[in-house]
Formats: structure tokens, C-alpha cells, sequence
């Protein structure tokens, strides 16, 4: 019984992990917006109609994230997820023109989706196994993980640090942390 609940902790502190990882990657590109459109030379009105993409895509992504899911589980998703979403992060990162922006944050958004679709069904599968609910605290790491992607990003930009260099070192950091954990 001990043993159980021993395992039980060490999967809530690794799924805390793969919340704060996901945090952190969408907090790293939300605190070089501004580095983006002073790039790309957009206005305003340009920079919002590109940050449609990411929630569109995020939107579509919904019924493919289920769907695969549910075929493959959200063990294999997850993992295939913290891959895809710091690798979508690079992405962003590389772009010169406003098309691929738009096309970037498209992807970013779906790779968002599969991520949040996966994490959040292992909170669920998880929380079943504590007599208290535990989704809160999943939810917080991720807010903490805003707090600490901005710092980041701050970081990154008090040292003139480009937006790549950034993203690289957040999915680098990401995918090291995959290396060494596993969910179940």
C-alpha cells in the first residue's frame, strides 16, 4: 500500500513537471511578442490579426487531440506532445515574414492543443487515485510557469538574447526533463 501511494506522489510530481513545462513554453513566446512585431515591422492591427492563428488553430485542433487521445492514449500523446510543442516553439523563432508568423503560431496552437488534451488527461486518470482532488494544483504549476517564462524572457532580453536562442534553451530544458521522467 505504501509503495502504491509512493508511486502515486512521484507521478503527481512528474505530471506537475509536464504542466510547468507546457506553461513555461507558451510563456516564453507570449513574453517576445513584442521582440516578434518590432521584427516583423508590424502594427497593431497586423500583430492581432497573426494572433488569431494560434487560437484557431488550438480550436481545430480539438477534435484531432481527442481523437488521438483516445486511439493512443495520452501517455504516448504526451510524450509525442512535449516534442512537438517546444519544437513548434523553435519554429516561431525562425521566421522573417509575416505569413510565416501566422502560419507558426497555426501550428503552435495545434501543438498547444494535443499538449493540454494529453496533460490534462492524465490529471483526470490520476486525480481518481487521491482521496482530494488534485487538479488544482496541476493548474498552478502551470500559472507559476507564466510567472517564471516571463522572468525568462525578461532575462533573455536584458541581455539582448534573441527570441530563438530563447525558445531553443526552453526546449532543450523540456526535452532534457522528458528524457529523465516517465508517465504511466
Amino acid at each position: 500500500m505504501t509503495q502504491h501511494l509512493i508511486s502515486n506522489r512521484t507521478r503527481r510530481i512528474v505530471l506537475s513537471g509536464f504542466f510547468f513545462f507546457t506553461g513555461i513554453c507558451f510563456a516564453s513566446w507570449a513574453s517576445r511578442i513584442p521582440d516578434i512585431k518590432m521584427q516583423l515591422g508590424l502594427n497593431d492591427a497586423e500583430l492581432g490579426a497573426m494572433l488569431l492563428f494560434l487560437p484557431v488553430g488550438s480550436f481545430l485542433g480539438i477534435p484531432i487531440s481527442g481523437s488521438l487521445t483516445s486511439i493512443y492514449g495520452s501517455n504516448r500523446m504526451l510524450k509525442i506532445a512535449a516534442v512537438l510543442y517546444p519544437l513548434s516553439l523553435i519554429l516561431i523563432g525562425t521566421i522573417t515574414q509575416t505569413w510565416q508568423l501566422g502560419i507558426c503560431l497555426f501550428i503552435f496552437g495545434m501543438a498547444g492543443n494535443f499538449y493540454n488534451v494529453a496533460v490534462n488527461t492524465q490529471a483526470v486518470v490520476l486525480s481518481k487515485l487521491f482521496e482530494k482532488s488534485i487538479i488544482s494544483t496541476f493548474h498552478g504549476f502551470w500559472s507559476l510557469a507564466g510567472f517564471a517564462g516571463g522572468l525568462l524572457g525578461g532575462f533573455f532580453v536584458a541581455h539582448s538574447i534573441s527570441p530563438l536562442q530563447q525558445f531553443i534553451t526552453v526546449a532543450i530544458l523540456g526535452w532534457i526533463f522528458l528524457l529523465f521522467t516517465r508517465i504511466e
